[in-house]
């Protein structure tokens, strides 16, 4: 301790920092709130701590010693005070200035805790009384707080973040947030799209829109029905009748668009194809199935549309140039979650038309639209009996799962289906999915998650599989649909243990719903399908992987399993195994369908721990995970393992976060795995390891290469393209720009797990979002009387006990009379998001504008029902919008008239444009961006 001060006072004295020497320093503080603890040495702290006061008095400073929380300081020590109130504190000696050195204007965080707050009313309270009690100096701690930088967090279990709730928040910034925020992504409505149905019996019957009956409904209840009054109709938005969707010279000089946008290079989708087909050949494939949407190639009666992203004949030719095979599924019915199932909307324009039935209408147009395409592929030598890659066309899709509807009318169909392929003369198989009863000259095929247990209606026809369904769709409001890479992989692989020839996934790669093609109804724009390739063409990890290793294996046992001999032997319990035999060569299957793994004996894990994190491995696999809540700094750790045959091994990785940093002998607090460790059988028999010898590590292995640093060309360590989630210990690495202006930057690493972060090498401390609060314990007020305690008024029950403030960003418009743009701001703030909360700031940043023109009658919208509700109805609450209201009530009484109103989310679109343009940059100028004053203008217009 002597060394390290005696260090610190001789660079102060050298740089001439303290006030005698003409610096700033007037006080300096030896030891720490040491008489809080001072009774638990004796008279060894008493001793210690008069050595404290003549080593300070020795170093000759020049200005005076202080000593926090220290009653029986010694004379030549001015004792202070620490607390959150010091007004009843007096010093030790009559003749010293009564100090506070640490005013506590908030408190720390722990992880898993709440966050605590104190009312400005109740620090401003305790200071004035200090003052008002002879008071000299007050010193808040904390001023700012900031950040636990690295691992200088102590506790321990204090988070990286050290705001403190203090006068400056962590990130430098007041903590009185200016009020405002009329639009914000995500707002307090979410939005839906309607779109036609697709799928199932009399698709072209199925309803939509206001079918009625329209009702006046009088107070006496009296009813008038005006389902029989003259009514207009229209189709369409006004906006597409005037083609502002449209980018032709004659419209920008009409609707004064901005910008130059070449036509041709927008929509490009077409231009992945090759990519895409390659990796879809990299991953293990050997061929390539593709529907053909009737709706997209004739939108209109007998007019097509073969070009751009249509272009057909030209996804065909790729598929050919890469060695691969295609299969042509024509339909045209294609059901794929696509707007009206693939059929043009103009067929039921056609007199007595009813779709996928015997019914002349359709069959003639289907016949028709059937014809062009075979007639075009026939034309290019694309069928693999012209040397071209198609080697299987589909005719219907999936009938069999609604033929039951149509009753003998749905029979007689499906046999005019087979039929007329089979005029076509193509030269390769048909094929009908879903279709049990397909005629004999159709092989029929299976679409499912698991088609192993599928067999054809015709026992000389192979078993194929049309759609191995690698995900789902997603809709609108709902979640994510996901199947694991085992699963789909153990699909694949029971497939070809019994007999399957040909399988494809639905969907390999998905893509995007471009324009108005998602059907459903609500299918969402994205149709990623949790496919192997992801909606934007990259790899979705592991599952291209896992099924590429696989596609391998099967390939290179193709002669084995199409000519060889086949045994299986069924074991019972749904285990079973297959054998392939041909020309001395085996190929063995064995298949385990139980959801239970039931090879070896389970024990437990037993882990006696002092420590604050426990990750346990058994036999390199993590069993569990386990750490401290409630302060509570030991546990017993217990997990279930299974034991193999011959060694076993247990990996147990200890966790520190933040060594003890208060308190008596803290420097003897234990940390660590103390034991016993056991593993217990389900006997209860206990096998105590603790004597066993095991090995001992310090650290993290990337720490010791060095991993944390700047490697930006990847030539020190390499790092892999393919990141794997959901998986522990792993180290992750990206770029990005320095954003412009001055602003702090915050790296918000919400979604993570627990771990340590670093930017341009510097370790900027731990991250653990996925650590929530305890839901009970917060104030729904926050009462500034009465005195203050750390766990008076804490908030954020329920969510992650640090979250790296992010920023939202802030839209407003203001309009005349006549709808016109007249003034604008765009915000950016440093603010986690919440709705209530950013809508009554907005309503007074709104205010505010309104004020700055002189205007005195303005009328305000927002899209936050309950915001505008509680200002109309002028409640108050001590809740996190109550100083808000209160703003608001105070600038009201400035205008003459200042109504209040809700509007939709679609009301506001310009407003969500501006927002978007706070979030993307933190200068915003004078002057809008052309696609903004776009929106502006088209949100008047519409």
């Amino acid at each position: 301790m002597k060394n390290f001060t005696n260090v610190i006072v001789d660079m102060v004295k050298q740089a001439k920092l303290f006030a005698p020497q003409g610096g700033p320093i007037i006080l300096a503080q030896i030891e720490n709130e040491y008489g809080n603890i001072i009774s638990s040495y004796g008279e060894d702290g008493k001793s210690y701590i008069n050595w404290c006061a003549n080593f300070a008095e020795s170093l000759n400073v020049g200005v005076p010693w202080i000593m926090c929380q220290e009653s029986d300081a010694p004379s030549s020590m001015i004792n202070t005070c620490n607390g959150f109130y010091c007004d009843q504190f007096w010093p030790s000696g009559q003749n010293m200035p009564k100090f506070w050195t640490e005013n506590w204007s908030g408190w720390f965080k722990t992880w898993g805790g709440h966050d605590p707050h104190r009312s400005a009313e109740d620090l401003a309270f305790s200071v004035a009384r200090f003052y008002q009690y002879g008071g000299t100096l007050q010193n808040y701690y904390m001023y700012h707080g900031g950040t636990n930088i690295g691992r200088a967090a102590g506790g321990p279990y204090i988070t990286t973040s050290y705001d403190y709730d203090a006068p400056l928040n962590e990130y430098g910034k007041s903590y009185i947030v200016p009020s405002w925020s009329v639009s914000i992504l995500p707002d307090c409505a979410p939005e839906v799209y309607n779109t036609a149905k697709n799928y199932g019996a009399f698709i072209d019957r199925t309803p939509t829109g206001i079918l009625g009956p329209v009702k006046l409904i009088a107070p006496n209840n009296v009813e008038n029905d005006l389902s029989t009054n003259e009514w207009a109709y229209k189709v369409g938005l006004d906006g597409m009748v005037r083609g502002l969707g449209s980018v032709t010279n004659k419209e920008k000089k009409r609707y004064k668009w901005r910008g130059n946008i070449p036509v041709n290079q927008m929509f490009v989708w077409y231009k992945m194809w090759p990519d895409l087909i390659r990796k879809s050949k990299e991953g293990g494939l050997n061929a390539i199935e593709t529907y053909v949407f009737w709706n997209a190639h004739e939108p209109l009666y007998r007019q097509y549309d073969f070009s751009g992203n249509l272009n057909l004949m030209k996804f065909l030719k790729l598929i050919q140039d890469e060695g691969l095979y295609a299969i042509l599924r024509i339909g045209p019915y294609v059901c794929a979650e696509w707007n009206y199932g693939g059929f043009p909307v103009w067929l039921n324009s056609i007199p007595n038309m009813t779709f996928r039935t015997k019914n002349d209408a359709f069959m003639n147009e289907m016949k028709n639209f059937t014809n062009l395409i075979v007639d075009m592929v026939k034309q290019e030598q694309l069928f693999a009996s012209e040397g071209g890659p198609i080697i299987l066309a589909q005719i219907e899709n999936e009938y069999g799962n609604v033929i039951s509807s149509y009753g003998n009318n749905g029979k007689s169909y499906i046999n005019w289906c087979a039929n007329f392929a089979e005029s076509l003369s193509i030269g390769v198989p048909w094929i009908m999915c879903q279709e049990s009863d397909a005629p004999p000259s159709i092989i029929n095929t299976c679409n499912g998650y698991y088609c192993d247990q599928f067999w054809p209606n015709n026992q000389n026809i192979p078993k194929m599989w049309t759609e191995n369904w690698s995900g789902w769709y997603k809709d609108w409001g709902g979640q994510d649909p996901h199947r694991t890479a085992e699963d789909l992989a153990f699909a694949v692989g029971r497939f070809y243990q019994y007999g399957g020839t040909l399988q494809n996934y639905y969907m390999y790669h998905g893509g995007t719903n471009f324009g108005r093609v998602a059907g459903g109804p609500y299918i969402t724009t994205s149709y990623d399908y949790d496919a192997p390739l992801d909606e934007y063409g990259n790899l979705n990890q592991p599952k291209w992987g896992h099924l590429k290793k696989l596609h391998s294996l099967i390939m290179s046992m193709e002669k084995v399993l199409t000519y060889g001999e086949v045994n299986n032997t069924d074991y019972g319990r749904m285990m079973s195994s297959t054998v392939f035999s041909y020309n001395g060569t085996r190929v063995c299957f064995f298949g385990n369908a139980n959801n239970q793994d039931e090879r070896g004996e389970r024990v437990t894990l037993q882990v006696n721990c002092t420590c604050h994190v426990l990750h346990a491995f058994f036999n390199g696999k993590q069993i569990g995970s386990q750490w401290v809540r409630n302060g509570q700094y030991s546990f017993v750790f217990e997990r279930d393992a299974k034991l193999k045959q011959g060694t076993n091994t247990i990996s147990l990785l200890s966790v520190t976060v933040g060594l003890q940093n208060y308190g008596a002998f803290f420097d003897k607090t234990p940390n660590g795995i103390l034991g016993p460790v056991k593993l217990i059988a389900p006997n209860s028999v206990e096998k105590d390891l603790s004597s066993n010898e095991w090995a001992y590590k310090v650290g993290l292995n990337g720490l010791e290469k060095g991993l944390e640093n700047i490697d930006i060309e990847g030539k020190k360590h390499k790092w892999h393209s393919h990141i794997p989630i959901n998986r522990m210990l792993v180290w992750y690495k990206t770029n990005f720009r320095t954003p412009k202006g001055k602003d702090p930057v915050v790296l918000d690493l919400y979604g993570s797990g627990k771990g340590m972060a670093w930017v341009n090498g510097h370790d900027i401390g731990r991250y653990w979002p996925s650590f929530i609060s305890d839901e009970n314990g917060c104030s729904s007020s926050c009462d500034y009387r009465g005195a203050y305690y750390a766990s008076k008024c804490l908030t954020n029950c329920g969510k992650s006990s640090q979250r790296c403030c992010g920023f939202i960003g802030v839209g407003i418009i203001a309009r005349n009379s006549y709808g016109a743009c007249i003034s604008w701001r765009a915000i950016k703030i440093n603010l986690p998001y919440d709705p209530e909360t950013a809508e009554a700031q907005a309503a007074v940043q709104a205010l505010h504008l309104g004020k700055e023109n002189g205007w005195l009658h303005i009328i305000i919208e927002g899209d936050c029902k309950t915001v505008i509700d509680s200002i109309n109805e002028n409640k108050s609450s001590l809740g996190k919008i109550g100083p808000l209201l209160e703003e608001i009530y105070w600038l009201k009484s400035g205008f003459q008239e200042i109504p209040f109103s809700h509007t939709f989310r679609e009301g506001n679109l310009a407003a969500h444009a501006l927002a978007r343009l706070a979030c993307s940059s933190s200068v915003i100028k004078d002057v809008l961006p052309f696609d903004i004053i776009d929106i502006v203008t088209s949100d008047s217009i519409g």
